[in-house]
């Protein structure tokens, strides 16, 4: 009985024992389970090519205004960048070639016009867009237009082998060169020409080899008979006729005259009659001398007074003071 006991007892303890050693184990199971790891979201691919390309347009146009601007060193330095980044890269290795020619030509002390100040009929007006750090202090920095700038520039840059009009209307002649210059543009956007001439019967008659363009349009305002101009405008360079000269100003000055020798000197003319007043033969004794008085010009002589009005220009009274001067003081007769 009591053996019996015994191992019902054993048997008990053994399975408590069993219950308390599953009763431990099952936490530090549940603690040392490998935990899962978190999915890692996969990065977003990089647009370097894009990246590459906007930094490659900015830093062709900055180079593209250095140079219009005439900063030769920092504009080649700006083209090389752009090389580095796309090697093959056409409108850099272009004006690359452009400053080198540049630099040739000034340390040769020839003349280059970059014509953002020396165009020949510039009719838009500068505009100010701000200081430099690099200039005095209260000094004015003028730059044009961004499309007029650009048109200046092509006008300086693009070169033509040859160019030739036979006796072309002037609207056909431009349309040839605008299509001359879309060949020989890197961007291939060349230049629009117009014309907004009254005069139907201009024509244009040249032959021209390796010339700017530029060039071109100089040679175009020699060889026409019309009264032509052009400008250069935001969207291309527009013919136009010369308005009329301004009347030339005119100013009264009175002279005194010695009536005795005048009528003296006039006598002793040839081509004066007697019959003409004095007044008529001083009008052609000045026009003999280069000055012509018809009206608005005018001429009046006060006889009482000896003292005559003139109305002309200040050149032309010059002119009629030195010859009412030869009246006043005539040349001494040699004694016999």
């Amino acid at each position: 009985m009591v053996v019996q006991v015994i191992a019902m007892t054993s048997s008990m303890l053994r399975a408590i024992r069993s219950t308390l050693l599953a009763l431990l184990f099952i936490p530090m199971a549940c603690d040392t389970a490998p935990e899962k790891e978190a999915p890692v979201a996969e990065a977003e691919p990089k647009t370097v090519e894009t990246t590459n390309t906007n930094a490659v347009e900015n830093l062709v146009k900055n180079g593209r205004q250095l140079f219009a601007m005439g900063k030769l060193q920092q504009a080649e330095a700006t083209f090389r960048a752009v090389l580095e980044l796309d090697p093959e890269h056409k409108q850099a290795a272009f004006y690359l070639s452009l400053i080198s020619e540049r630099k040739q030509r000034l340390s040769a002390n020839k003349r280059w016009s970059t014509g953002l100040d020396e165009m020949i009929y510039p009719t838009l007006p500068m505009r100010r867009i701000g200081k430099s750090s690099d200039e005095s202090p209260g000094a004015k920095v003028y730059f044009t237009p961004p499309g007029r700038e650009e048109i200046l520039r092509k006008l300086q840059t693009i070169r033509l082998n040859t160019i030739s009009f036979d006796d072309l209307p002037l609207s056909t002649a431009l349309k040839q060169l605008s299509e001359a210059t879309k060949q020989r543009d890197p961007e291939t956007n060349g230049i629009v020409f117009t014309s907004s001439s009254t005069n139907a019967n201009v024509s244009i008659k040249l032959s021209l080899r390796n010339v700017r363009v530029t060039d071109v349009l100089d040679a175009i305002l020699k060889v026409t008979d019309a009264q032509l101009k052009y400008s250069v405008e935001e969207t291309g360079v527009a013919f136009a006729d010369l308005p009329p000269a301004p009347p030339p100003e005119l100013f009264n000055k009175s002279f005194n005259i010695d009536l005795k020798a005048m009528t003296n000197a006039f006598d002793s003319l040839i081509g004066f009659t007697s019959s003409q007043a004095p007044v008529e033969k001083l009008k052609d004794y000045f026009m003999a001398a280069g000055v012509d008085l018809a009206p608005p010009r005018y001429l009046f002589l006060n006889e009482t007074r000896g003292m005559i009005l003139v109305r002309a220009t200040q050149d032309e009274l010059e002119t009629v003071g030195a010859a009412i001067d030869v009246i006043n003081s005539p040349p001494a007769v040699p004694e016999k």
